[in-house]
C-alpha cells in the first residue's frame, strides 16, 4: 500500500513541485544567503520572500509574483496528495475487508465458537455450573464445553520441574550412545549456558546415573499429579484459590455463539464480559488468572511508568546525541585521523554528521520496544501475547511521532514546551513553522532505513543462537533451527515492525512538500522492505498467532492521523504568508474537512464480525463436512482451550471430571452426529425465517 502510494503521489511533488520551485523559487534568504541544491527544490524557495515582503514588492516584485504561483502550486500538490491519499486508503481498506472476512470464514471451529468470559461470580467458577448457566438462558443444546482458568502457578512450576528432569535424562542417554543425533532439544525455560554445564556434566553417565535420574523424575511426575489432582478437585467445588474468574465458552454452533456474545447477561455489566478469544496457542492464562480487583493499580502504574518514560526520552537522546556528534568524536585521539579528512572534503563532512545523527536516533530507539514490552507484560492483563503487540505499535507509533517527526519544533524537553503551549496556544503555530527546517534530516533517515531493511535479512540474532546451539550446545540443525526461533519479538514483532512502517509513511508524507525529494527516498525504502518481508514472513520466519487484520487497521488510522498533521503543517506555513497569500489557507481548510468525511466513512467500515448471514452459511458447510470428512474434525475436538500444565492422560481415574483429559474416539463420534442433527435441524428451521426468530 505504501509502495503504491508513493509511487503516484512522487510525480506531483517531484515534478509539480520541486522542479517549479528549482526553477523559479527564491535563491537565497532574507540573510542574503545562498541556497545549496537540495534547499532549492525545497519549501524554502517559496517562502524566504515571506519574511519581508514589501522590501520584495519594491525592489524585486517579479520574486514575489513567482512566490504566489509557487504558493498555488503548493496547494494544488496537497490537493492531490491528500485525495490520493485518502482514495488508496479506502480502497485498501475494501480489499481488506473480502480478506478478514475469508479469515473469520475459515478460522478454526474452536475459536470460532468459542466466546472468553471474565469476570465471573464466585457461585459459577466451575466448569459444570458454568455449562449449567449457559444451557439454561440459552438452550440445552447450545454449549460442549465450558472451561475456568485455574490458578496454577505450583503446577506450572512443578510441570516445568519435570519437563527439567526429562531433560536431564534424555542428555544423559544420549551420552551412552553415539551422538549422531545431537543433544536432545529441551521444551522447557532452562538457560542455553545451563544446558551446556549439563552436556558436560554428564559427558561421563553411568548406569547408575540413569537410575537416579530416571527415580527423580518419577517422583516429580507424581508431585505433578497430585498437584493437579488437587487443582480440579478445587475448581469442582468452586474454590477461589484454584478457581480465577475467566473462562472460556465453547458452542456448539457459531450462530449461538455470535448470539450470546451480542447479549448483556447481568444486570451488572462488569460482570460476565465476553468477546472473542485469541489464538489457543497465544492465550497468556497467567493473566487471566490475576485478581481482577488489581487491574486498575496495574493500569495506573503502567500509565505512570510510560509517561515518566515518554517525558525523560528527549533530553536522554539530546544528551546522547551531543556525545556523538561529529565534533565531539574528533576530540578523541583515536579519531585524530578523521580530521584532516573532514577538512579536505566538507562534503564527506556534512555526510557524516548527517550519518551520526541518524544512526544515534535508531540506536536509541531500538530499545524503546523492549522497554514498553517490559511495562505491558508486568503490569497489564492480556489476553494473549498479540494483544500485548497491538498495543505496544499503538504506544510505539505516538512516541516516534513525537520524538521522530515532531522533535525538531520542541523545546530542550517536552514538558517546557507544554508550558509554553499552555502560556500561549499560538506558539504552536510557531513550533510547527520550525518542521520544514529540518526535512533533510528525515531524507537522510529514510535512506539509512535501506540499510538497516537490507541487513535484516541475514537475521543476525538467529543466525548467532543457530550457531551457538549447533556448535556449542551440541543440538543436530534441525534442533538448533527450532531453537533459535522465532526473531526477537521486542524490536521485530508485528507490532514493532507496523510502527515503524507507518512512521516512515508518515515522514515520507508529513515532509513530502517541504522537501520533494523525501518521496522518492521513502518509495525506495519501501520497494526494498516489500520484498524484504514478503521473504521473510513466507520463507525465513515460523508462522505465529494472528489477529486477522487489527495490526493493518490499526496502521491505517495511524496514517490518517499523519495526514491531518500535514494539513495543518501546510496551513500553519500559509498563515505565515503575506496578507494576500492567505487564501490557500482557506483552501486547506476546505480540503481538511473533506478529508475528515473520508475518514468517518472509513470509521464505518465494519470488519470485526462477520454479516450472520455468513455465519449461518458457515456452519451449514460444516454441517455437511462432517458428514464427508469424520477425521479431519476430530482433530479440532483435541485443540480446545485447556492450559498446558492441566492436560494429562493419567487424570482419566479422577472419575473423567477433568476437561482436558483424552476421551475416546466413538464418545466424539456420537457428539459429532448430534451436532450435525442440531445443526441441520437449526438451519433448515431458520431458512424461512428472520434472525429474530431464530434466536426467540
Amino acid at each position: 500500500l505504501c509502495r503504491d502510494l508513493l509511487l503516484l503521489i512522487a510525480p506531483a511533488t517531484v515534478l509539480g513541485l520541486g522542479l517549479p520551485q528549482m526553477l523559479f523559487g527564491a535563491t537565497s534568504d532574507v540573510r542574503d544567503q545562498p541556497f545549496d541544491w537540495l534547499t532549492r527544490v525545497g519549501l524554502s524557495a517559496t517562502t524566504a520572500p515571506w519574511e519581508d515582503a514589501h522590501k520584495y514588492e519594491t525592489s524585486d516584485p517579479t520574486l514575489l509574483r513567482r512566490s504566489i504561483f509557487l504558493c498555488w502550486a503548493q496547494v494544488l500538490v496537497i490537493v492531490i496528495v491528500v485525495a490520493v491519499a485518502a482514495h488508496r486508503l479506502e480502497q485498501a481498506q475494501l480489499k481488506f475487508l473480502k480478506l478478514r472476512f475469508q479469515w473469520l470464514k475459515t478460522m478454526p471451529r474452536n475459536r470460532a465458537t468459542t466466546l472468553m468470559v471474565e469476570h465471573i461470580p464466585r457461585k459459577l467458577r466451575s466448569d459444570e455450573s458454568l455449562k449449567n448457566y449457559f444451557l439454561k438462558i440459552f438452550s440445552r443444546d447450545s454449549v460442549r464445553r465450558a472451561y475456568i482458568v485455574r490458578k496454577a502457578s505450583t503446577l506450572r512450576s512443578l510441570q516445568q520441574k519435570v519437563k527439567d528432569k526429562e531433560y536431564e535424562l534424555a542428555v544423559a542417554e544420549a551420552s551412552l550412545r553415539p551422538a549422531e543425533e545431537g543433544t536432545p532439544r529441551h521444551t522447557g525455560s532452562m538457560s542455553c549456558w545451563a544446558r551446556l554445564q549439563m552436556c558436560f556434566r554428564f559427558r561421563k553417565t553411568t548406569e547408575q546415573d540413569i537410575l537416579r535420574l530416571s527415580q527423580s523424575l518419577d517422583e516429580a511426575s507424581e508431585s505433578l499429579r497430585r498437584e493437579q489432582r488437587r487443582v480440579e478437585q478445587g475448581v469442582r467445588e468452586t474454590d477461589l484459590k484454584y478457581a480465577s474468574s475467566s473462562a472460556f465458552v465453547t458452542f456448539t454452533s457459531r450462530r449461538w455463539c455470535r448470539m450470546a456474545s451480542r447479549e448483556q447477561l447481568l444486570a451488572d455489566a462488569y460482570k460476565m464480559q465476553m468477546s472473542q478469544p485469541p489464538d489457543v496457542s497465544d492465550v497468556r492464562y497467567q493473566d487471566l488468572e490475576r485478581n481482577p480487583a488489581l487491574a486498575l493499580t496495574n493500569e495506573i502504574i503502567a500509565g505512570t511508568l510510560t509517561t515518566f518514560l515518554f517525558f525523560s526520552w528527549l533530553p536522554l537522546t539530546v544528551f546522547l546525541t551531543s556525545l556523538t556528534s561529529l565534533n565531539a568524536m574528533l576530540q578523541y585521539k583515536g579519531m585524530a585521523w578523521l580530521r584532516p579528512i573532514c577538512d579536505a572534503y566538507p562534503a564527506f563532512n556534512t555526510f557524516l554528521e548527517s550519518v551520526l545523527a541518524t544512526l544515534v536516533l535508531r540506536v536509541f530507539l531500538a530499545f524503546l520496544p523492549t522497554l514498553m514490552l517490559m511495562i505491558i507484560y508486568n503490569f497489564l492483563n492480556l489476553k494473549g501475547g498479540c494483544n500485548a503487540q497491538l498495543m505496544m505499535q499503538n504506544r510505539y507509533f505516538a512516541f516516534m511521532l513525537v520524538f521522530v517527526v515532531l522533535v525538531s519544533a520542541l523545546n530542550h524537553t517536552l514538558i517546557h514546551s507544554l508550558v509554553d503551549l499552555a502560556d500561549n496556544p499560538n506558539h504552536i503555530f510557531v513550533m510547527f513553522s520550525k518542521l520544514p527546517s529540518s526535512s533533510n534530516f528525515y531524507s537522510s533517515y529514510l535512506i539509512l532505513g535501506w540499510f538497516t531493511l537490507v541487513i535484516t535479512l541475514l537475521r543476525p540474532s538467529n543466525l548467532v543462537l543457530y550457531l551457538y546451539y549447533k556448535h556449542w550446545g551440541g543440538l543436530a540443525p534441525s534442533a538448533a533451527r527450532e531453537m533459535s526461533e522465532p526473531e526477537d519479538q521486542n524490536g521485530d514483532g508485528m507490532g514493532a515492525r507496523m510502527a515503524v512502517g507507518t512512521i516512515m509513511m508518515s515522514i515520507s508524507l508529513i515532509f513530502s512538500n517541504c522537501s520533494p525529494l523525501i518521496v522518492p527516498a521513502g518509495l525506495g525504502y519501501f520497494c526494498i522492505a516489500t520484498e524484504t518481508f514478503r521473504w521473510r514472513i513466507l520463507y525465513t520466519e515460523t508462522r505465529k498467532p494472528d489477529l486477522g487484520g487489527a495490526f493493518w487497521v490499526l496502521g491505517l488510522k495511524h496514517l490518517y492521523l499523519s495526514l491531518t498533521i500535514y494539513i495543518v503543517l501546510m496551513a500553519t506555513m500559509f498563515m505565515r504568508a503575506p496578507i494576500h497569500l492567505q487564501l490557500p489557507v482557506w483552501a486547506l481548510l476546505v480540503v481538511g474537512i473533506w478529508f475528515g468525511t473520508c475518514y468517518v466513512r472509513f470509521t464505518h467500515l465494519t470488519w470485526e464480525v462477520l454479516p450472520f448471514e455468513e455465519i449461518a452459511q458457515a456452519d451449514l458447510e460444516h454441517g455437511r463436512s462432517l458428514t464427508r470428512l469424520r477425521s479431519d474434525v476430530v482433530g479440532e475436538v483435541f485443540e480446545d482451550y485447556c492450559q498446558e500444565e492441566c492436560r494429562v492422560e493419567e487424570m482419566q481415574e479422577d472419575d473423567g471430571h477433568s476437561e482436558c483429559q483424552d476421551v475416546d474416539k466413538d464418545s466424539i463420534d456420537r457428539d459429532l452426529d448430534r451436532d450435525v442433527v442440531q445443526d441441520n435441524r437449526h438451519l433448515q428451521g431458520s431458512s424461512s425465517s428472520s434472525h429474530e426468530q431464530h434466536a426467540a
